[in-house]
């Protein structure tokens, strides 16, 4: 038996080293508590107009966008490696479709009916992570 809850299954944030976050803080007139509010997408505090230019600044001073995914939301994901085309394929429990090209990095996210959701390029595990991330949400919303 499935249960829904409003929990996000994943975690979105920006990685920063803390001087850099000083840094910013002095350039922007703003708190560390604030700092913290924009680099991790805080759902409240963290969607004004200076949250979007403090995390674009944190991403020019060499910081990483991240995304923590549970194991538990990728537990019942089937994935096939390597498929004839060079493929990695990665179905959800509700019929969502990740495919990622090995050679290109294309990544495209496909519905059990055969909806194209969305299109992206993977060139780090940390953006293969945040298409499973999208994948996952999508497939949740799909029940």
């Amino acid at each position: 038996m499935r249960t829904t809850t409003n929990i996000p299954i994943f975690r979105r944030f920006i990685s920063l080293e803390a001087q850099d976050q000083q840094k910013i803080a002095k350039a922007f007139g703003v708190t560390s508590r604030a700092i913290r509010y924009a680099l991790s997408f805080d759902p409240v505090n963290g969607t004004s107009e200076t949250c979007r230019r403090i995390r674009k600044y944190a991403l020019q001073l060499g910081g990483r966008e991240m995304v923590e995914i549970p194991a538990e939301a990728l537990a019942e994901v089937e994935t096939e490696h390597e498929t004839s085309d060079r493929r990695m394929l990665q179905r959800f429990p509700h019929g969502t479709l990740l495919s990622t090209s090995i050679e290109t990095g294309e990544c495209r996210i496909v519905s059990a009916d055969g909806q194209l959701l969305q299109v992206g390029k993977v060139s780090s595990l940390g953006d293969l992570y945040a298409m499973q991330a999208m994948a996952a949400e999508l497939d949740g919303k799909r029940k």
